[in-house]
């Protein structure tokens, strides 16, 4: 990720208390954030221009916020030209302005052209280029802020009743009408080019991600029709996120898994700014759903504590809104490379290094100091941070940043404005390439039970935090509501927030601070002084302090595990003492976590008498394998003791050990129930029956198919022990039965066989049936020009030329039937994605019922001496 100018950081921090200040707005005004006074879609003044969404959305809130009449924005050099000028004391808003005047070769980087270059080539060539983009920031000023309302003041009014609020623009029936006719259309475009859209009756407006589609009640259901509009756009914001469209993390399944909890916060955000701009085109107020209200307290914590976080808004909201215009315009949306880019990514993710719990908890200590500092406290030894810089690849970029903060005390200011702008930028690309290693879950094989209870604790009313000290090492982490980040604001003017690590110096001097009346906030909520919390803790023999939020970029995410040897409790700061207020008994948990937890450990024989440990885990595969002779020694001198306790802690012992042997080297693995010969057919075998005889004798005695009644075959002591732990009995004694009577199998087989020849000689004709074709080609002789859509059962086929031409269309493969029949074949669910396809082609399409099948003797032609088609591409 291409690192950030100064003036690239200053708007984004601008951006992001914009868009913190509309959320919290929402909280106070019945959930409305955005565009109140029902103005419409800001634009460049005066030539009209629309912006992008993320700059529309940016240009709304300011507008909002500031109190001014219209969405019309221009630049100070536009409106010097017109003779307008900006008023004194104003500040304009940043806009994130995109240049992309140069292209570079998709497989040769060094091979760039300029723009001009670029379009001079033929189309096919400019296809091996891509554009770079060169992102500037510019100001922007509203015509509020210009001299516009005094020098031409009718000019204005005519611009106020244009652009202005619903108000200004004398809202009207007739503007109503407009609305629905816009709506219903919208919804026709995105139904035909982007997903289905249907009624719901049971008046719960979703997207379901397994049908990839949107329900929706009834406009009538809602008490408003703005409030059915917000809604249903809510809910297609929400599908450009499906894992066939953008792939947005909080809407796709990752090996099994549901997304993360953060992820899932995230993407209800990006569905209600993208549907907040849907609205705002139409000039309606945007309004936050019920359920998203309470989570506005989390998306102002990361919009604050992490400074990735308005950029990634502002390329998922752009990407987003450029899905649904796209379908809006009538092009079908579609995104067949996803899963090879899915497939790449989750191959990236396997070549970087794996990352456990105690790692993840010294990544999010550095991103908290925006990467400019990498405590060694974090560590046993030099040795082991020099590693630990190694695997994530920071010790240049932590050598290029200490170089720099050592220059930090010369006495040239210049030095030392030089020296602090270096350091922070290489701060920034550690603090990058943490974020990057850091894992959504601090190890992904591990439960989390211990984390999930600590996450409800630490709360800003109650004023309680969790404290979680390792006894051996004495680091100590305090999970806060909020705030974990170090450092705090130089704050300038309400929109001028600058954000510092260590020290205020990083973004300006103490004497311009002083000069420009500068106030100092620290990051750090009441009743949760990060630096009075580390001074207690520090005093009760604490080495170190780290601090992590509850949820978030910062969230303290570790499995149980990470908890053995430590001490959990919760507490309150009460006059720079830190108060107990319960202490958390995590044993039980962590126990689970570090031992494997068995439902059976059993020590049995295999076939040639030899031991072997038996372990099925309460998760994961049972297998057996092979103890070393000294513990086999143990494990029966401790049964022989007749010491119940003592004789379980062996067998757990054994058993944690020599699962972990078999986990990490596979090929331990035995399998004592057996596999079945592999040239026997096991479907032959209708019955097993496996018993006790009046002799002591087990014997068994299986039902084979065609072979009559069969002699009892006797079962050794060890397979009948082994059939009463086996997971799976009846595959087990089916196995078993193979096995004993293999030769009569294969008898069985050979008489199968051979009456599969014969019926096969005999009934070569007789009773097969075949599709009627005749009734075919009279439908096509009557329909020459169309193709026909067979309905069959669940799905629907087509065959001969029309299969060819159907599948061209399509992208589906073309199979053979009744001796070289082209086909092909589709469900039924499938038939509102695929007919628009056809249509748009230029084909006419015909549904008709199934074709009938007939006995071959039926048939004038027997279908060997059909002539089979030519293939038509």
């Amino acid at each position: 990720m291409k690192e950030k100018s100064p003036r690239e950081q200053s708007a984004a921090h601008q951006q992001a208390a914009l868009l913190v200040n509309a959320l919290n707005g929402a909280v106070a005004s019945t959930g409305y954030w955005l565009n109140a006074a029902g103005r419409n879609l800001p634009k460049f003044y005066p030539k009209g221009i629309t912006v992008s969404p993320f700059n529309a959305l940016v240009l709304g809130m300011h507008t909002d916020q500031s109190g001014y009449t219209t969405g019309l924005y221009t630049m100070f050099s536009d409106a010097k030209q017109r003779g307008e000028a900006i008023l004194q004391q104003e500040h304009g808003v940043p806009f994130n302005w995109y240049k992309w005047d140069q292209y570079v070769n998709r497989h040769n980087s060094e091979d760039t052209l300029s723009r001009e270059a670029y379009q001079a080539l033929p189309e096919e060539q400019q296809k091996l280029y891509k554009g770079v983009r060169q992102r500037e920031i510019i100001i922007l000023f509203n015509i509020d802020q210009t001299t516009l309302p005094m020098t031409d003041a009718e000019k204005y009014r005519d611009l106020q009743q244009r652009f202005g609020s619903r108000a200004d623009r004398g809202y009207l029936k007739s503007e109503e009408r407009q609305l629905r006719s816009t709506v219903n259309q919208f919804v026709a475009q995105i139904r035909t080019h982007l997903i289905p859209v249907r009624k719901n009756a049971a008046g719960m407006a979703h997207f379901d991600t397994a049908k990839d589609a949107v329900y929706m009640p009834e406009p009538k259901q809602f008490e408003h029709y703005e409030d059915y509009v917000q809604e249903l756009m809510r809910q297609v914001a929400s599908s450009t996120g499906h894992a066939q469209r953008l792939a947005r993390e909080g809407m796709v399944m990752k090996g099994g898994k549901a997304p993360s909890e953060d992820a899932v916060h995230y993407e209800r955000l990006v569905a209600e700014l993208v549907s907040g701009v849907k609205m705002m085109e139409l000039g309606l107020p945007a309004r936050l759903a019920d359920d998203s209200l309470p989570l506005v307290e989390h998306w102002t914590r990361e919009l604050q504590e992490n400074p990735h976080y308005i950029e990634a808004i502002e390329s998922d909201v752009n990407n987003a809104l450029g899905v649904i215009r796209r379908a809006e315009q009538g092009e079908k949306v579609e995104y067949a490379t996803l899963r090879t880019q899915r497939q790449t990514s989750e191959m990236q993710e396997r070549q970087g290094p794996q990352v456990d719990a105690r790692e993840s908890a010294i990544l999010v200590d550095i991103l908290r100091t925006g990467g400019m500092a990498i405590d060694s406290r974090n560590f046993p030894s030099p040795e082991a941070r020099n590693a630990f810089l190694e695997k994530f690849d920071l010790g240049y970029y932590e050598q290029k940043k200490n170089e720099a903060l050592s220059m930090v005390t010369d006495e040239d200011t210049d030095v030392v404005e030089i020296a602090y702008t270096e350091a922070l930028t290489y701060g920034t690309k550690i603090a990058t390439a943490c974020r990057e290693y850091l894992p959504a879950e601090w190890n992904t094989k591990g439960s989390y039970r211990i984390a999930d209870e600590l996450k409800s604790v630490p709360d800003r009313s109650t004023k309680e935090m969790v404290v979680v000290r390792a006894r051996q090492t004495g680091i100590v982490d305090v999970v806060l509501p909020a705030g974990a980040t170090t450092g705090g604001h130089v704050i300038l003017s309400a929109t001028d927030r600058r954000p510092f690590y260590l020290t205020p110096d990083e973004v300006m001097p103490a004497q311009e601070r002083s000069e420009q009346q500068a106030r100092l906030v620290a990051h750090n909520l009441p009743g949760f002084s990060k630096q009075q919390i580390a001074g207690a803790l520090m005093k009760q023999g604490a080495s170190y302090v780290r601090f992590f939020n509850k949820d978030g970029l910062l969230g303290y995410r570790p499995d149980d595990s990470y908890f053995k040897d430590k001490e959990v409790f919760t507490a309150k700061l009460n006059n720079k003492e830190l108060q107990v207020q319960a202490t958390l008994d995590v044993e039980e948990a962590v126990d689970k976590a570090t031992h494997v937890q068995f439902e059976h450990i059993q020590m049995l024989r295999d076939d040639n008498n030899r031991w072997a440990l038996y372990l099925r885990p309460t998760e994961g595969e049972a297998f057996s394998i092979y103890p070393d002779k000294e513990d086999l020694n143990r494990f029966f001198s401790a049964v022989k003791q007749n010491e119940q306790k003592s004789a379980q802690e062996v067998r757990m012992e054994l058993a944690q050990k020599y699962y972990a042997l078999g986990t990490d080297r596979p090929k331990l693995r035995q399998d004592l129930f057996g596999t079945a010969p592999a040239d026997v057919d096991l479907s032959l075998i209708q019955r097993a029956n496996i018993f006790r005889a009046k002799d002591d004798k087990f014997l068994c005695v299986p039902q084979i198919k065609g072979m009559g009644k069969i002699e009892a075959r006797e079962v050794s002591r060890q397979q009948w022990q082994r059939l009463w732990i086996a997971e799976d009995m009846a595959g087990y004694k089916t196995k078993l039965a193979a096995t004993l009577f293999a030769d009569v199998l294969k008898q069985a087989q050979e008489a199968k066989l051979a009456e599969n020849r014969r019926e096969t000689s005999e009934m070569k004709n007789e009773g097969k049936e075949l599709t009627d074709w005749k009734i075919f080609e009279e439908l096509k002789d009557k329909y020459k020009d169309a193709v026909l859509l067979f309905r069959d059962h669940d799905r629907y086929e087509s065959y001969k030329e029309d299969a060819d031409r159907v599948a061209n269309v399509l992208g589906i493969s073309v199979s053979e039937r009744d001796g070289g029949i082209h086909a092909v074949s589709f469900p039924n669910s499938d038939l509102d994605k695929h007919l628009p396809k056809l249509v748009r082609s230029g084909m006419r399409v015909g549904i008709c019922d199934k074709l009938p099948r007939v006995p071959v003797s039926a048939l004038d032609t027997p279908i060997e001496n059909e002539q089979r088609p030519t293939r038509r591409m």
